[in-house]
């Protein structure tokens, strides 16, 4: 009958902690028709302010023609409404559906990161993709890294519960013996 409690014990408990974990990504796929982006910002996504931020986009196309050489695509970053930024996107090396550049925000605030883009050869349709992004980070500031802070805790209730619940169990079943 003990091992049947324990056994449910840790059920219980790995069920509990599978629960508590909640997914995580910082890169975001944003759509607009058959066309996509994913976006990455170096570093960790959280760029810091009066620092470089490297922006990186891989594009997704559901008919398969989409092609930055082939494209007429500008990255606008404003801020407030304001433009305050705006480059054409370029094949980034070898892959013609990959596109980086880098960009340093001075200040902290939301900014809206926007891509746009037409077809020259009409092989894909016009998309525009929207993101929002807080800038907030300054330069010696470093945040928690939420997931290891999300897999850490649940991770030491249960240790902390499976030595309490095992010793108990040793504990309880040694017999004692008397001459």
């Amino acid at each position: 009958m003990i091992k049947l409690s324990k056994a449910f014990s840790i059920f219980i408990l790995v069920s509990c902690y599978l629960l508590l974990v909640t997914p995580v990504s910082a890169h975001i796929l944003k759509t607009d028709g058959s066309i996509g982006a994913v976006l990455h910002i170096d570093p960790d996504d959280d760029p810091i302010i009066n620092q470089p931020a490297y922006f990186f986009f891989e594009f997704r196309d559901l008919k398969n023609k989409f092609n930055l050489d082939s494209c007429s695509c500008t990255l606008n970053i404003e801020k407030d409404g304001q433009q305050v930024f705006s480059q054409s996107l370029n094949a980034g090396g070898n892959k013609t559906t990959s596109a980086n550049l880098s960009y340093t925000f001075n200040q902290k605030g939301v900014y809206q990161v926007k891509v746009s883009g037409s077809s020259l050869d009409n092989s894909f349709s016009s998309f525009t993709l929207n993101y929002d992004l807080r800038v907030s980070r300054e330069s010696g500031n470093k945040t928690p890294n939420s997931l290891m802070l999300t897999l850490f805790a649940p991770a030491a209730i249960i240790v902390v519960f499976l030595i309490i619940t095992f010793w108990k169990g040793r504990s309880g079943n040694e017999k004692i013996i008397s001459k």
